[in-house]
């Protein structure tokens, strides 16, 4: 072979070499989750983000990531009240982040160099984010003792799109009456998905507080209003067995710590403990979540 032809091959072979380290590759789906579960801060103060040991403000965003239980759920809301709960499956081309919904357009993300990330063209539906940049202040909260499985999930809800589950106290059922759509009730629901932490909360609803809020009497005796953060959910031979921490307002501080069983059959659960009975619903307008 003659020196210039090998000197040619030579230079192919280097450019194609070059070419080829230096288009983008595709990240694996783990590490891309890796890099994006948890909880991710937006200030509206400028497009400086803002600094995670600084407590958010009234008007702040946060956009979270959850991958463990779902497999991929995006949840955010804006300061109106707006915003998304999406299925997704995450991937990464270069510095481009692209969250795939299977039912339509999903959400596309810039990786910047300070680890920051910038809303690209979105959607009509996710328009808001365009824009805005978030920096990951929040890593997914500690699992270890949370019953992650199918069968929880299906059970309590928290799937992307999926109906959310409420568990309605029997007390308010009336005859004759679907107790799913009884606009006067209580209710517990139960989040075992996070991804930031995990609570149990018993609500009035809607209708109660609105009550409550001109002094109308309610015909149940109520119980208390109450956030429990979600130490642990065990699966047992009759359900879950729970230990939660009462959460007391108005700061959240922690309060008395208890263990309540979740005995399971059929779409009734009872809580013993609580001397409570609850009908699983996934049907019902209540939307409204007003603590009184």
């Amino acid at each position: 072979m003659s020196r210039t032809l090998s000197l040619i091959l030579a230079a192919a072979l280097s450019g194609s070499a070059l070419a080829t380290t230096a288009a983008p590759q595709p990240v694996e789906a783990s590490a891309v989750q890796s890099l994006l579960a948890g909880g991710w801060r937006y200030e509206p103060d400028g497009s400086a983000p803002p600094a995670c040991d600084q407590g958010p403000s009234e008007s702040g965003e946060v956009i979270t990531f959850e991958f463990a239980v779902t497999g991929g759920r995006v949840q955010w809301t804006n300061a109106d009240g707006e915003g998304v709960d999406l299925g997704v499956e995450a991937s990464r081309d270069g510095q481009t982040v692209a969250l795939i919904s299977p039912d339509g357009p999903g959400l596309k993300f810039q990786l910047n160099a300070d680890g920051t990330l910038s809303g690209l063209e979105m959607a009509e539906f996710a328009q808001d984010l365009t824009g805005k940049q978030f920096r990951k202040c929040y890593e997914p909260a500690d699992r270890a003792h949370i019953d992650g499985s199918a069968k929880a999930l299906a059970f309590f809800g928290g799937g992307a799109e999926a109906p959310p589950v409420r568990f309605v106290d029997t007390r308010f059922a009336r005859k004759g009456k679907d107790l799913c759509l009884e606009p006067e009730s209580q209710y517990l629901r139960l989040d075992m998905v996070g991804p930031l932490g995990f609570e149990l909360t018993r609500w009035n609803s809607a209708a109660i507080a609105e009550k409550l809020a001109v002094d109308e009497t309610v015909k149940t005796p109520l119980d208390d209003v109450s956030n429990f953060t979600l130490e642990s959910l065990t699966p047992t031979g009759l359900g879950w067995e729970a230990v939660v921490t009462e959460l007391i307002p108005p700061n959240g501080s922690r309060g008395d710590t208890s263990t309540i069983r979740l005995q399971v059959k059929g779409d009734h659960v009872t809580i013993p403990e609580w001397q409570r009975d609850y009908l699983r619903c996934t049907t019902g307008d209540e939307t409204t979540v007003v603590a009184q």
